[in-house]
């Protein structure tokens, strides 16, 4: 059974995150990648890019079609995303 949360503490260390800001983060959902080769998309739009401050910022985004992973329009926040996904935003 996959846990539904991480542990930032837990969390890859290649993955681009302060460890100390707060407790939690997305957990990808499993798929095409890897826990430690890919990141999810709620990461990516918040604490990558910056077009989302919290997580219900980013539920709006993507509820509005407003990503496209790979030409296909993506509505989960937990969306696994790999080193060849081509992301398309839309904003």
């Amino acid at each position: 059974m996959v846990k539904n949360h991480l542990s930032r503490l837990a969390a890859p260390r290649a993955w681009p995150i302060s460890r100390k800001q707060s407790k939690w983060i997305v957990r990808p959902l499993p798929g095409a990648h890897t826990l430690e080769a890919s990141l999810p998309l709620a990461l990516v739009l918040r604490e990558l890019l910056g077009y989302a401050k919290t997580l219900k910022e980013v539920k709006w985004i993507l509820s509005h079609n407003y990503v496209l992973v790979n030409g296909k329009p993506c509505r989960h926040y937990a969306t696994a995303l790999g080193l060849m996904d081509i992301i398309h935003l839309t904003l």
